[in-house]
């Protein structure tokens, strides 16, 4: 998730009548930067620190998998940012064709370098290196899967995620995904039957979910990768744009922000005691309630930062560190884990991981040269790239 929008624009019909441009709000720049913070937490710590089964440090860690959230949250984000743009182009009958060029415009390039790269170095060391390196190569799914972003059906079927340094584009895959059904929905569907229909869908995916978690060992994994299970994230992002652009719905339920804010904070909650109850990734409880609470969650935080007036929330959202984290955040993703596995392996020749504190700090090094690395790639590549996208839309469209 992930790929966020990066030029101002309006996105939604009723955007500019109601006072509000939803993708010229830099609290969703701040709610992307939190997104990839609690993704940083997931892998760099939650899944890193090692300590003794049964101990306090040990309830502690349960406590913070809740953090791979973040990856919903990109989702939802997405599906109102592109959602949007999409029903906005069909109201003004245009096609979805540049808004997808746009999104490939925007994702590809620095995946086909990250792919590029592993490519690269299992050429270069070939299978068993040891260290680190065997935990960023090794048990990679089939390359045409990663050329063809279908990885994530791979992966579902082997019941893991492969080679660590690709691991994390399941997600990737499954966004484009998302963009072509999205393409699809909002161009098929009538516009006053669309909330109708997405609200099937979403319960569509989670009876899936659920279906996968009971109908094998193992079948809860598949379920939090394929996009029919997952669709309920990006739908609910879509369904809080539309929300936002009809603007009566979304002035009622902002007029009770407190009542709002308790319902977006309990769901939160729900999710972090489903992780502390060992309730966490491909469980039956987070398939049949965590990533619908999540997802809930996200799409009516949008639209409360969206349709309130400035205030304490939006500005804990405009933090300048959530501001900076979100404007790297695509470039974050994609390079945290090749980063983490090849520091580890350079100066301590193993796998990432938290024993001691001279872990600790390589951890730390190579969480500062990762955001390192995607400033310069946002600003030497990816900035370039998107501008250039938008540009050859916008010949294209004028041309039509």
């Amino acid at each position: 998730m992930i790929a966020k929008a990066a030029l101002p624009f309006s996105i939604l019909p009723a955007a500019r009548s109601t006072g509000h441009d939803p993708a010229r709000l830099h609290e969703l720049d701040g709610l992307w930067g939190l997104a990839i913070i609690l993704v940083l937490v997931w892998h760099y710590i939650a899944g890193k620190v090692q300590v003794e089964a049964g101990t306090a440090g040990a309830y502690a860690l349960r406590l913070i998998g809740f953090t791979w959230t973040g990856v919903d949250i990109f989702f939802v984000l997405s599906g109102f940012l592109v959602g949007g743009m999409l029903m906005r182009n069909r109201s003004l009958g245009r096609g979805a064709l540049p808004i997808l060029i746009r999104r490939l415009f925007r994702i590809v390039p620095l995946y086909a370098a990250s792919l590029a790269g592993y490519l690269a170095l299992r050429a270069n060391v070939g299978a068993n290196a040891g260290g680190g390196l065997d935990w960023l190569i090794n048990d990679a799914m089939p390359v045409w899967t990663y050329v063809a972003m279908v990885q994530n059906f791979t992966m579902a079927s082997s019941g893991e995620h492969g080679a660590n340094w690709l691991g994390i584009t399941w997600s990737l895959a499954l966004e484009l995904q998302f963009y072509l059904l999205l393409a699809a929905l909002v161009t098929a569907v009538d516009p006053r039957k669309f909330l109708a229909a997405a609200s099937v869908l979403v319960s569509v995916s989670v009876v899936a979910r659920v279906w996968h978690t009971l109908a094998s060992e193992g079948g809860g994994f598949a379920g939090f990768l394929l996009p029919y299970s997952r669709m309920d994230s990006v739908l609910l992002g879509v369904m809080a744009a539309s929300i936002v652009a009809e603007g009566g719905f979304a002035r009622r339920v902002t007029d009770h922000p407190v009542l709002l804010g308790a319902s977006i904070a309990a769901s939160f909650v729900a999710v972090i005691a489903l992780c502390a109850k060992g309730q966490g990734i491909g469980s039956f409880g987070m398939n049949a309630a965590g990533h619908l609470l999540v997802a809930v969650a996200s799409a009516l935080l949008i639209v409360l930062l969206v349709t309130l007036p400035d205030g304490k929330v939006r500005r804990m959202f405009r933090l300048p560190i959530l501001l900076a984290a979100g404007t790297v955040s695509y470039g974050i993703y994609v390079l945290h884990q090749p980063v983490a596995g090849l520091m580890h392996h350079a100066l301590l020749g193993q796998p990432p991981r938290i024993a001691t504190t001279v872990d600790l700090a390589v951890t730390a090094s190579a969480l500062l040269l990762t955001v390192a690395l995607a400033w310069l790639s946002w600003h030497m590549v990816e900035r370039p790239l998107i501008q250039l996208g938008y540009r050859l839309t916008r010949t294209r469209t004028a041309s039509e």
